[in-house]
């Protein structure tokens, strides 16, 4: 059984979200990369990393003169301006978030790449290559290895 979240603070309850820094080396990519995803489902933003919770697309409207909207087309543009300020307010959480979880020379090469999405998807790219290129290198290391006449096999 978990701990119970109604008596924790806000602090503890942070702290469960809390992800180790990814390494510049890269050296912890997978279990940051799982880790981090966990932490974002748990904040409930997930969607601005994954794509999956684009900007919100505006409603049609009866006609295009503001003028002359009627009083549901009023209803449907409050409730799009509160969908935009929630959407913005989770973007910004979740910008936040991937700024602490990263080297700062990470941060300043995914900084002006666009959306939070477009920065994860610059990071998966970088790291799951060095990823790929970490275990052939391995392999190689492995190969090239042999025994001396010393060594007791």
């Amino acid at each position: 059984m978990g701990p119970d979240t109604n008596s924790m603070t806000t602090t503890d309850r942070d702290s469960l979200f809390a992800v180790p820094k990814l390494s510049v080396d890269g050296s912890n990519w997978v279990t940051f990369k799982t880790r981090f995803i966990y932490a974002m489902v748990g904040h409930d933003i997930e969607g601005h990393f994954n794509g999956s919770e684009p900007f919100p697309m505006p409603p049609t409207f009866s006609t295009t003169d503001q003028d002359k909207w009627t009083p549901e087309d009023e209803t449907k543009h409050e409730f799009h301006l509160k969908l935009i300020k929630n959407w913005k307010r989770n973007e910004n959480i979740s910008h936040a978030q991937l700024a602490q979880a990263v080297s700062d020379s990470l941060l300043l090469r995914i900084q002006h790449t666009g959306s939070v999405a477009d920065m994860w998807i610059a990071i998966i790219t970088e790291y799951d290559r060095k990823g790929c290129m970490t275990q052939v290198d391995l392999c190689r290391k492995m190969m090239e290895k042999q025994a001396k006449e010393t060594d007791d096999i």
